[in-house]
């Protein structure tokens, strides 16, 4: 509307119809509160509902990569040397991803795995950490 300018607007709308639609931008206007108030009421729930969950997982990772977590990771344990690894990722090139790897302050391991009687490979890295001995 602000394209075809006031006058064009009021020419095109009859009396009845600007009142009626000036009218109804003041109530749109007039709920805006509302539905902030109503949108922060929403975020506050899902706060509070997710917290726990969040915090829970920021300290330990559990949803990502112990079994049956949501969001746990496909290839989520390997056997090393008789010590569970729970968090394992597929790594194309473990000579790249090592340069950054440093800067993650933990323990990785990189393997090689093969499939018995097949040349496919697939490197993974696994994260040791001081967790339980569970498998």
């Amino acid at each position: 509307m602000e394209k075809l300018g006031v006058a064009r607007v009021r020419a095109l709308l009859p009396a009845k119809r600007a009142r009626a639609s000036t009218l109804l931008i003041a109530r749109d206007k007039a709920l805006e509160r509302k539905r902030a108030n109503w949108a922060n009421v929403e975020n506050s729930c899902a706060a509070s509902r997710d917290l726990p969950a969040s915090c829970h997982n920021f300290v330990n990772f559990s949803d990502l990569y112990l079994a049956g977590g949501p969001g746990h990771l496909p290839m989520r344990r390997a056997l090393l040397d008789q010590r569970a690894c729970f968090l394992c990722l597929t790594v194309e090139d473990a000579g790249r991803h090592a340069a950054m790897a440093g800067l993650s302050g933990a323990y990785l391991a990189y393997c090689d795995c093969t499939r018995k009687g097949t040349a496919e490979k697939l490197g993974i890295v696994a994260v040791v950490s001081q967790g339980t001995m569970k498998t």
